[in-house]
């Protein structure tokens, strides 16, 4: 086999072994809040369970969520000369941001890995991509409904703020394999593939919103009719009568007007689907242009390139 954990499957944290070649690896591996930690490959067991050892003492002083972004790097710091470690030279240490939105892009992606004089970069994506959002993401269950927690418009603040993070990440002067516009093409197909999924959720979040309005206004119409019973059974018939007729005429006009209500805001909520299914339909034919355009780009600089790379092109045709 490539390679083997023994990471826990809670907290992510374990030593590496890499089978290449006849030889095992080793190497210590850390994700604490989507900060990612990982030391040098060695062949050394030892000096990995030191390193390990570093990585678990990070996890167990790290500061609280809010203060991170101020308190992070001084503790690191605090911790190498602990331990007479140099996060560089000893453990060749790198960082990277895991970004977890399977609602958006059904998958999760990291960042290039940054030495430890990048870590600011680090800590500013991180902010953006998790921080900002940590409240909300704790409160989501795994197979959970997304807009439970979160509005389409925060959904879609998220989905830019990530965008925008993840490709300026890798356009830092970082070692990638696809091209800026490749890798752009690449995370919005991502993102189109659950766009299915997403309406259908929205769908049934629509559907249950609206189930618990009814069942809200047909309680209180209930309590409403309970009071006038009881108001009936507790005074004298006679006297009563013309009181409780008002009451109940009373609770018959409260019914209508909700009733009036309730077809007011389903007219709303039609017209307000239509509007935003309208709104969708111009962000879908913008992105299909801009795929396209992409595209026409792509295809532009391949011929281009073919052209000038012909057997027979002559210096006047390149300078041309």
């Amino acid at each position: 086999e490539n390679g083997r954990t023994a990471a826990s499957a809670a907290g992510a944290v374990g030593i590496i072994m890499h089978v290449h070649g006849g030889h095992n690896t080793y190497y210590a591996r850390m994700c604490i809040d989507g900060l990612v930690f990982v030391t040098q490959k060695s062949r050394d067991l030892a000096t990995v369970i030191d390193h390990h050892l570093v990585l678990m003492t990070i996890r167990e002083r790290m500061p609280h969520i809010d203060d991170r972004p101020s308190r992070l790097e001084p503790l690191l710091w605090d911790i190498f000369k602990e331990h007479q470690l140099d996060p560089e030279r000893d453990m060749c240490l790198r960082m990277s941001v895991r970004v977890r939105a399977p609602y958006l892009i059904g998958r999760e992606v990291h960042t290039p890995w940054w030495p430890m004089n990048r870590i600011q970069e680090v800590m500013r994506i991180w902010v953006q991509t998790f921080q900002r959002f940590a409240a909300r993401r704790r409160a989501l269950r795994c197979r959970a409904n997304v807009f439970l927690k979160l509005d389409p418009v925060m959904l879609e603040e998220m989905w830019s703020v990530i965008r925008t993070e993840y490709l300026w990440s890798w356009a830092q002067g970082s070692r990638c394999r696809r091209e800026p516009e490749a890798l752009a093409q690449w995370l919005d197909g991502k993102h189109a593939e659950q766009r299915l999924h997403r309406e259908r959720q929205l769908e049934a979040w629509n559907r249950l919103r609206m189930q618990l309005e009814d069942r809200c206004r047909r309680s209180e119409l209930q309590e409403r009719r309970a009071m006038v019973g009881e108001d009936w059974d507790a005074a004298g018939k006679e006297a009563s009568g013309s009181r409780l007729s008002r009451s109940w005429r009373s609770v018959e006009e409260e019914a209508r007007l909700l009733r009036k209500v309730d077809a007011c805001l389903r007219r709303w909520r039609r017209l307000d689907a239509q509007a935003a299914a309208a709104l969708s339909k111009r962000k879908r034919q913008a992105e299909a242009e801009e795929q396209a355009a992409a595209r026409l780009r792509q295809k532009q600089k391949e011929a281009r390139w073919r052209w000038m790379n012909r057997p027979d092109i002559t210096v006047s045709e390149m300078l041309s």
